[in-house]
């Protein structure tokens, strides 16, 4: 009997071994964070997605290669979070105020959710972001039965955490406003596919 065993156990770990995939396989794009003391709660709503990301590999017309932007939403409460950078080929860490590959980093509260004076808060005090983990997409072009050429594109995964965003509204920058007027991002992470 424990004969059977063993060779069960020996068919099982190798079938397990023959199924190794990367670890981004099974995710999906997400984006987590707390603002302001509050856990993010990204919500799609008519006619606006809770996630978009757009990344170029290559240069095209006035956008950089490497230039990876990707945004959240919670839609029913006007609520955006956009981050665009230059120059991600791989793993890097970002000073969100000094880098000059930062593009640019928004949070748009037009539903007056964190302040009342809402807006836009898009000058940056501090902040940093690291990409832990880069994959490039990569096509595959096979000849089909018809004899066409089909391209399969595996799309390309970017991993990583950003803390200590501080922003303030244009109208806050005077010592007496800066606290009503100041979103702090802590605890951020996010993985994204991009084709």
């Amino acid at each position: 009997m424990k004969k059977y065993h063993t060779i069960n156990l020996l068919a099982l770990l190798i079938l397990l071994g023959c199924n190794e995939k990367p670890p981004y396989e099974f995710r999906e794009d997400y984006v987590d964070f707390i603002v302001n003391g509050r856990a993010w709660n990204p919500q799609s709503g008519p006619l606006c997605s809770d996630f978009s990301t757009d990344y170029y590999e290559e240069a095209y017309k006035e956008t950089p290669a490497g230039y990876l932007t990707f945004s959240t939403k919670n839609c029913p409460n006007k609520l955006t979070l956009i981050i665009a950078l230059q120059n991600v080929f791989g793993p890097k860490v970002f000073d969100l105020r000094t880098d000059s590959s930062v593009a640019n980093v928004v949070f748009r509260d037009y539903g007056e959710v964190f302040s009342l004076s809402g807006g836009r808060y898009d000058s940056l005090l501090a902040g940093n972001l690291k990409i832990v983990a880069f994959k490039k997409r990569s096509l595959t072009p096979h000849v089909d039965d018809k004899g066409d050429t089909i391209t399969n594109v595996d799309p390309g995964w970017v991993e990583g955490t950003f803390d200590n965003i501080m922003l303030i509204s244009k109208g806050g920058g005077d010592t007496a406003r800066i606290n009503k007027d100041t979103i702090k991002i802590t605890g951020g992470r996010f993985g994204i596919f991009f084709n």
